[in-house]
């Protein structure tokens, strides 16, 4: 059934919920099936609709669960820009830790004190 004919038959496209009310409320009870037995049962027709209700079920699932992986599938983006940032920020600190050691290692300082350290083991004081 395509909109024209669900706005016909008198159903809103508010969700599955209000097409199941409709379709209980337009759907003859057994016991009215049984005493107007003259009149024909339309069983194609109650089919449909009933098909088309569980459709409408089965879009919100899906739509719904769409929605999650969507929701998900952002976080994960936010997060692994997030992590790539903290990645950029911590190799720039590593380099700059790493030139600053390079020039503690170049250092007048530096070198007495391994010389000095040099001289000590070799006399093991």
């Amino acid at each position: 059934m395509d909109n024209v004919e669900l706005e016909a038959s008198g159903l809103e496209l508010g969700g599955a919920d209000a097409i199941g009310k409709a379709v209980a409320a337009d759907r003859p009870s057994h016991s009215k099936r049984q005493r107007n037995a003259s009149e024909p049962i339309d069983i194609e027709k109650d089919l449909d609709r009933i098909s088309l209700v569980q459709a409408l079920h089965d879009t919100e699932a899906a739509t719904a669960r769409v929605i999650d992986l969507t929701e998900r599938l952002v976080e994960a983006r936010q997060q692994i820009t997030e992590l790539r940032g903290e990645v950029e920020r911590t190799k720039l600190e590593y380099f700059d830790y790493r030139s600053e050691h390079e020039q503690m290692k170049g250092s007048m300082a530096y070198r007495i004190a391994t010389v000095i350290w040099s001289v000590r083991n070799a006399f093991r004081l």
